[in-house]
């Protein structure tokens, strides 16, 4: 893609320039450019939670719950866009839909995952390590990485396969379960490439998935935030049932406040009601049509009524001039 064919092109400039003794040397500036362009640390950009978020917030890596569909091991490292290090004690939020498109938590037309159900749903941690000093301060590093094993998210209509995150820091955990004493730092999606997608989507489970898809390009989501939402993959193109690893950087601002409302169905409230919208418009547009046919059949007939009488009255008036004569 666009991003391996930059690391490809920057890499080979720096082999050439250094293999020819070119007079220009990389000043610490620049090093520093490359290797944070190369690292990935670059501000991931915020979008909405959708209309499917709970606040879910058991930890655990293993979110399937059973659920049938391509094994998925998803590593996420998170770093600090200030200075481009590993955020550690991180927590990710992780929700998405099974191979048919349904999310868990919701039971509502077009989404019959049940109220009570969480497949699909989890929090993990990113590891890290507290150091305790000679002065009684505490250190807490960690290389920012958190782990889960999922399956390859499913599609609902009118979105693109994806997997839905929020980043949260400096989190209160206890007895495994993570409790929002901060504001999420980050709202966003993952996507894989329309190519990982292709070579899934007539797999079963997903090809008893009958929902309309959209191309990855054409998603309205990822259109507005790019390909550094886009997760590298690998797996064996000649057995993806087999399982993918999947890996991301992404980073964000730990002072940044992820906006969000505070009425957790607000999403979907949003959402049903844009597609109320839709078909009210679209069975006035229907009535008006018919409305519209009716009045002109309508008028065709008077206007044929109308034509036959001034047939008949043209034909009276011929036939009672002088010098015609009745033939019965």
């Amino acid at each position: 893609n666009g991003r391996k064919m930059k690391k490809l092109l920057l890499f080979l400039t720096v082999f050439s320039l250094l293999n020819i003794g070119s007079a220009h040397d990389f000043n610490a500036e620049e090093l520093a450019e490359i290797e944070e362009r190369d690292a990935g640390c670059i501000l991931q950009t915020t979008t909405s939670r959708g209309p499917f978020w709970t606040n879910y917030t058991q930890i655990r890596s293993d979110i399937r719950e059973g659920q049938d569909g391509i094994p998925l091991r998803l590593d996420v490292t998170v770093l600090d866009v200030r200075t481009c290090t590993p955020i550690p004690n991180a927590a990710i939020y992780f929700w998405q839909p099974n191979a048919l498109g349904v999310y868990s938590g919701f039971n509502v037309p077009g989404n019959m995952g049940g109220d009570s159900t969480t497949f699909l749903r989890g929090v993990a941690i990113t590891v890290s390590n507290t150091t305790e000093h000679s002065d009684n301060s505490t250190t807490t590093t960690g290389n920012g990485v958190i782990s889960i094993f999922s399956i390859l998210p499913g599609w609902y209509s009118g979105r693109s396969s994806h997997i839905n995150i929020k980043v949260y820091v400096n989190q209160t955990i206890t007895n495994g379960t993570v409790y929002n004493t901060t504001t999420a730092v980050h709202t966003g999606e993952l996507y894989f490439n329309q190519e990982v997608i292709n070579d899934y989507t007539n797999v079963a489970p997903y090809s008893n998935n009958n929902q309309i898809q959209v191309a990855l390009p054409e998603d309205p989501v990822y259109f507005a935030v790019g390909e550094l939402s886009v997760m590298e993959a690998f797996y064996d193109p000649n057995n993806i049932a087999s399982g993918v690893h999947a890996t991301i950087t992404i980073a964000v601002d730990p002072t940044h406040v992820s906006e969000e409302p505070t009425d957790p169905y607000a999403g979907y409230y949003t959402y049903g009601v844009a597609i109320a919208i839709i078909i009210v418009l679209a069975v006035v547009a229907l009535i008006v049509g018919i409305i519209v046919c009716v009045v002109k059949k309508r008028q065709a007939r008077q206007a044929a009524v109308q034509m036959n009488r001034t047939t008949i009255n043209d034909i009276e008036m011929e036939q009672s001039r002088p010098g015609n004569v009745d033939l019965e």
